[in-house]
């Protein structure tokens, strides 16, 4: 632990309380694919480690920072809604909101930096720390306490098929809530991550920066969903892809593999500790990306499923169980409109 950074990961964490989480994560993404570049074009400066995903605008510490204050900012009145990572919290004039998301910003860059150096290459540190601190963020300012991190399920939400259907009325995103949604848009985000991948691990100039791109563009193209259009949120799919690429030696169906785990796990996982309970943004694709990471650096190694025919065919006909459920459930609905 570097004391240093420590003290800036106080401001980093206030940042993102000033700025709004999301708003720093943007950031994260532009900045990130400047340092690749740099990389490439033969900078020794570590661009990407430093800022991008270092002690100040890290999503760790400033994204971590930034949750933890809207949180805090619900609660005592500041903000309509904790899950509100949009508004920049600055304009609601509380400083102990912003003080707050400092103390959260140092919490997460002190977490992180006890994962990683307990469980190097492991899983990915950063998106560990984002769920923890969310979650603990749940506990200490949610209206509900322990209970408040999974919440109960609304009758109306049993009776449409459950809080894990994608006939709730309740969605994480609403466009890219049915099995054949998740499945081309992991295919298609994360087929593009994987390759590029792919070709820069072939380079040593550039391997060292090859699982990143995939994952600055995504958080990059942020910067529209908040503007208004319905894009689709892809970095935990874009990230996983690459992470998958790089564990297979070089597979880029793995990585397609491992976007669609991503895809899935991120959207099962919001209905489990986002839509309900204590109204504090728990990050589902930083859910996502701790739990695939998880599998694909330590899990499918450990049991030498990397790359693993069984495991692609699984994830297939998990997909497909998935879809043609969905499309059997539509078709009744519409025989049952026709009827009445």
């Amino acid at each position: 632990m570097n004391s240093m950074n420590l003290l800036f990961s106080v401001f980093g964490g206030m940042i993102g309380a000033i700025f709004g989480p999301i708003t720093t994560f943007i950031v994260v993404g532009f900045v990130g694919l400047a340092g690749v570049i740099a990389t490439i074009s033969g900078s020794t400066f570590d661009w990407i480690g430093i800022v991008a995903l270092g002690p100040i605008f890290g999503p760790h510490v400033a994204f971590v920072g930034g949750v933890a204050a809207a949180a805090y900012a619900k609660k005592i009145g500041g903000l309509e809604s904790g899950k509100d990572i949009v508004t920049p919290l600055l304009s609601i004039k509380k400083p102990s909101v912003i003080l707050v998301g400092g103390i959260f910003g140092s919490a997460g860059y002190l977490l992180n930096d006890l994962l990683a150096t307990l469980f190097p290459g492991k899983f990915d540190s950063l998106a560990f720390t984002i769920v923890i601190t969310a979650i603990v963020a749940k506990i200490l300012f949610g209206e509900l306490g322990l209970s408040g991190i999974y919440g109960s399920t609304p009758k109306e939400i049993k009776e449409a098929g459950g809080r894990f259907s994608s006939r709730s009325p309740i969605q994480w995103l609403p466009y890219l809530s049915t099995g054949v949604e998740k499945l081309l848009v992991a295919c298609s985000l994360g087929g593009a991550s994987a390759y590029i991948t792919y070709i820069m691990l072939q380079n040593p100039e550039t391997a060292g920066v090859a699982a990143f791109v995939g994952f600055f563009m995504s958080a990059a193209s942020l910067l529209w969903l908040i503007n208004g259009f319905a894009i689709p949120v892809t970095h935990h799919m874009t990230l996983c892809a690459s992470y998958a690429v790089v564990a297979s030696g070089g597979s880029i169906v793995w990585g397609i593999t491992g976007a669609i785990i991503a895809a899935f796990a991120a959207d099962f996982l919001a209905q489990a500790f986002l839509l309900y309970g204590s109204d504090v943004h728990v990050d589902p694709p930083s859910m996502g990306i701790a739990v695939t990471s998880l599998l694909l650096l330590t899990v499918f190694p450990a049991m030498n499923l990397t790359n693993s025919v069984a495991v692609i065919g699984v994830v297939l006909v998990g997909c497909l169980v998935v879809i043609l459920k969905q499309e059997t459930h539509e078709k009744s609905v519409r025989k049952i409109s026709q009827v009445d």
